[in-house]
C-alpha cells in the first residue's frame, strides 16, 4: 500500500498527546534544486513515498509550514539510506532541530530529536537542506518518508 507522506508504523507510540505528520507530497516552496515524490516498497513498510532531490545537489532546499499547538514536541524523521546519501540539516522556524543527518549507507533509519518547546500556537516552517555529503558518499540525495511532531 502506498501511503503519500505517511510512514505509520510509529503513529501509536504511547505517551504522546498528538502526533502530527507533515504531508510530505505537498510542495510548499521550492527554495533550491528540483524535488519530486518517488513510490517506494519493501518487505518491512509494504510502501511509501519518498520526499527526493532528483537534482541531488549540494544546498538543495525544500520548505513546508506545519500548524502546531502550543506544548514540548518530540520530532522523528523517517527516511532511507543509500551510497549516495546527502548530509541533511532540519530547520523548525529557522532554528536546526536535526543537525547533519547523514543519509549515506543502507538501510530505513529513524531519528529523533531531543524535545522542544512551541511557546505559542500558529504555523511554523519546516525546511530540509542539503549541507554537504559523507566522503564516501556518490551524491546529495535526500530520501525522507515522513517528519512526525509527536506532543507530550
Amino acid at each position: 500500500m502506498i501511503r503519500g507522506g505517511i510512514h505509520g508504523a510509529h503513529l501509536g507510540d504511547v505517551g504522546f498527546k498528538d502526533v502530527r505528520t507533515v504531508d510530505l507530497c505537498a510542495f510548499i516552496t521550492i527554495v533550491q534544486g528540483t524535488w519530486g515524490n518517488d513510490a517506494v516498497s519493501n518487505s518491512i513498510t509494504g510502501g511509501y513515498m519518498t520526499l527526493t532531490n532528483s537534482s541531488n545537489t549540494d544546498a538543495d532546499e525544500i520548505e513546508y509550514y506545519i500548524s502546531l499547538q502550543k506544548g514540548n514536541y518530540t520530532v522523528r524523521m523517517n527516511y532511507t539510506k543509500g551510497g549516495n546519501g546527502a548530509i541533511v540539516d532540519t530547520y523548525f522556524d529557522g532554528n536546526v532541530i536535526l543537525a547533519s543527518t547523514d543519509m549515506y549507507g543502507s538501510g530505513y533509519n529513524q531519528s529523533t530529536t531531543d524535545t522542544f518547546d512551541v511557546n505559542i500556537s500558529g504555523t511554523y516552517s519546516l525546511k530540509f537542506k542539503i549541507n554537504g555529503k559523507n566522503g564516501a558518499s556518490s551524491g546529495y540525495k535526500a530520501r525522507i518518508q515522513s517528519m512526525h511532531f509527536m506532543r507530550t
